[in-house]
């Protein structure tokens, strides 16, 4: 994490199995930050992060204002079950999985983890890059509206 670091996306979203828009997609540190002692990085989109060891945080808050982490991202070895709190009170299971491999990719990255959920959205992480793919499904359409974000390039400082 440093400031000024980008990724940049394409972002295809589907209603009802069909393909109705492809846009482009940046996400950028914007700003470092503070939160309890430890370093956190804020997003250009309004998101702050923090790295505490290979676990990654997000910082959420709940209605009442109070901030707190919520893990996004466990680098396990094994499958592991996590709960990641979003919207400051809504919380979902995920479950991050070691991978045997990446998909191919254009950085070399050659250890990958796969984050599910219930709704049988994936994300694909490049340990050392970032989000490689990423597939979110809107649970309440019956899976037929969803997004796939892909990474088509990175500017790292």
């Amino acid at each position: 994490m440093a400031v000024g670091n980008e990724w940049f996306y394409v972002d295809s979203l589907f209603e009802n199995w069909r393909l109705v828009s492809v846009t482009r997609d940046t996400d950028r540190v914007s700003a470092k930050s503070v939160f309890e002692g430890k370093t956190s990085w804020m997003f250009s989109d309004g998101r702050e992060m923090l790295l505490n060891g290979d676990t990654l945080f997000q910082l959420v808050r709940q209605r009442s204002g109070t901030k707190f982490p919520t893990p996004v991202f466990i680098p396990a070895q094994t499958e592991t079950r996590f709960n990641y709190a979003f919207g400051g009170d809504v919380v979902k299971q995920q479950t991050v999985t070691k991978m045997n491999g990446c998909p191919k990719n254009q950085w070399d990255v050659s250890t990958c983890f796969r984050i599910t959920d219930a709704c049988k959205s994936e994300t694909i992480l490049g340990y050392g890059i970032g989000i490689l793919k990423a597939k979110t499904i809107d649970c309440s359409s019956g899976n037929g509206n969803y997004t796939i974000r892909t990474l088509i390039g990175i500017k790292l400082n």
